[in-house]
């Protein structure tokens, strides 16, 4: 099927529920249409939300976000310091025929190791092979803990033969996968449509349509909510929790989430930010609690010093949320030369809580600051990330695996991103990377911890609780820490 052929021209369904031929359908609403059906392509979990249902993992995050399950690889082992071997589903075919075997699994990790989107996450793998029909030896780059970890990040499966005959361009328009949907059509900017997959491996699958339906207006995701144009929203806007929580025919489903919220500074631009004392005034100038009760409406939890949460491998108990102390602030930048303070810039993306970022510029101003606020379009923000050239101290939010290693390497010099160089920090990271010691490691990243204290990269923020919006009808929906919407076990009554 050619690109052309799957942009069908067509309107939207009438909504969620049973379709004009009494077929059943699932309708999921979503801010933004996706930029690619490629699953390699994106790290964005509204995209994978997407790609994921045709182009299942080997393996994938527990619900809390703390373990690993078996998808379509059945069990691993670690056999040596380097080796984790996968033993891989027997009898598994993707949608055009082709067999799901260690071939076509090597071929696709391979692709996850060369998709730029996955380099920051494909650091700690070295190489595949193929031990025998149904098996496949991940061999690590040096011992490490991070392989189990990548592999739930990205390790999708594609059919080899037909990936290799029609090209990424192609497949990224209609991929072929094991998944319990198949995909149907792609109509631009209003909706993306699978059918039921009848050969899925882990048996049938509640619907016989899944529709991913866009509507950039969240308030507008609700309100197809309340009349049954849609059956699921997977970012409900806090202004209308209690809305939905108040609604019979609805439910609401929350979970604290591993996208982790925090600040960053660019300290590889000369001024003020280069200044260790600049950078701790601006971490004493921010009241998370205020953040959290007025913008955020409750809706998320303070992070203790650090940027990951409790789920987290190598999160530190003992450490306490950043104390809020204006006094101290003032004093710092007196300190640092900067009695009356100095402008910089605020950015952040379209796609974060604008508020968050206006109730920050407002509490840099108390401390005689002049802060001017950029709010970016996603992808020009994306953009500029990359191409380091965000300026002053910029607002995002990461989902990354729930280990320390994948938030606080982007603060390696060496990182394609990075905004901070640190010698010690760069040495601390080389030093966990290479450790497969867990205790070893969890000590590393104390001693981080404890030189960001010092020298700033960062200012923490909070970690996400997410809400989802359900057409009270809908049964069996699990909230995930990852965020990714495993529609499998859902039915509707």
């Amino acid at each position: 099927m050619t690109a052309a052929a799957v942009l069908a021209l067509t309107g939207c369904s009438s909504g969620g529920g049973s379709g004009s031929s009494g077929e059943s359908r699932l309708v999921v609403a979503q801010t933004a249409d996706t930029r690619s059906l490629f699953a390699n392509s994106s790290t964005s979990q509204l995209e994978i939300n997407i790609s994921e249902q045709v182009n299942e993992k080997l393996i994938e995050f527990s619900a809390d976000g703390t373990k690993f399950e078996p998808r379509l690889a059945e069990s691993w082992e670690q056999v040596d310091p380097l080796t984790l071997r996968v033993k891989l589903r027997t009898g598994v075919k993707f949608t055009n025929g082709e067999a799901f075997n260690a071939e076509s699994a090597k071929f696709s990790l391979e692709t996850m190791l060369k998709a730029n989107a996955y380099k920051a996450f494909t650091n700690s793998i070295g190489s595949i092979a193929v031990v025998d029909e149904n098996t496949v030896d991940v061999k690590a780059a040096s011992p490490s803990d991070l392989v189990l970890a990548s592999l739930a990040m990205g390790s999708f499966q594609y059919p080899k033969k037909h990936f290799e005959t029609v090209g990424e361009k192609e497949f990224a328009a209609a991929p072929v996968g094991t998944g319990p949907y198949k995909f149907k059509e792609w109509t631009k900017g209003v909706k993306i449509t699978f059918e039921r997959n009848p050969d899925y491996w882990n048996g049938k699958v509640g619907f016989d349509v899944l529709e991913f339906r866009i509507i950039p207006d969240p308030a507008a995701q609700v309100a197809a909510l309340q009349s049954g144009e849609v059956d699921v929203v997977v970012d409900v806007p806090r202004g209308s929790v209690e809305q939905i929580e108040a609604t019979k025919s609805l439910k609401l489903a929350t979970r604290p989430s591993n996208r982790i919220y925090y600040a960053t500074f660019n300290t590889i631009k000369p001024g003020p930010l280069q200044n260790p004392k600049v950078r701790l005034a601006l971490r004493y100038a921010v009241d998370t609690n205020a953040l959290l009760e007025g913008p955020l409406d409750g809706h998320g939890f303070p992070l203790k010093g650090q940027i990951t949460s409790a789920a987290f491998f190598g999160h530190d108990e003992t450490r306490q949320p950043t104390t809020y102390d204006p006094v101290k602030a003032k004093q710092l930048l007196a300190e640092a030369g900067y009695p009356n303070g100095f402008e910089f810039h605020l950015q952040y993306s379209s796609t974060n809580i604008k508020e968050v970022g206006q109730a920050l510029a407002t509490q840099f101003e108390a401390i005689g600051l002049t802060v001017k606020q950029d709010l970016l379009e996603s992808g020009t923000f994306l953009q500029r990330l990359v191409a380091k050239e965000l300026e002053g101290v910029f607002y995002s939010g990461s989902l990354p695996p729930p280990d320390s290693h994948f938030m606080y390497q982007q603060f390696e010099s060496t990182f394609r991103y990075a905004y901070y160089a640190n010698p010690k920090i760069d040495e601390l990271i080389k030093q966990e990377l290479a450790s497969a010691d867990r205790a070893e490691r969890a000590k590393i990243f104390k001693s981080m911890l404890d030189e960001f204290d010092q020298n700033p990269a960062f200012i923490p923020l909070f970690q996400a609780k997410d809400a989802y919006g359900l057409n009270g009808k809908i049964e069996g929906f699990t909230p995930r820490a990852s965020q990714f919407l495993d529609v499998r076990a859902l039915t509707k009554k």
